[in-house]
């Protein structure tokens, strides 16, 4: 799990995003050390926001699966 506590104190967004002539991106205004440092992290922000949806995913299919044998096991339709 990421430690999100060092990010406290970032700029609140949206920040805006500019392009120069040489085509690299440059964000108007300062930013702070905390900001860049979520910037630099965002990818991995990103992956473990995908793996907890996995996990959430794979929670919910796993509770249905035992709903579904609840529901067997109360309507007696429970194989011998």
């Amino acid at each position: 799990m990421t430690d999100t506590d060092k990010y406290e104190g970032h700029t609140e967004g949206p920040w805006t995003l500019y392009r120069r002539a040489g085509g690299k991106p440059t964000i108007a205004g300062k930013l702070s050390e905390v900001d860049w440092e979520l910037i630099a992290d965002a990818p991995l922000l990103l992956a473990e926001v995908k793996r907890l949806r996995e996990e959430n995913r794979q929670q919910w299919l796993r509770i249905q699966e035992l709903n579904e044998e609840i529901n067997i096991w109360h309507r007696g339709d429970e194989e011998e």
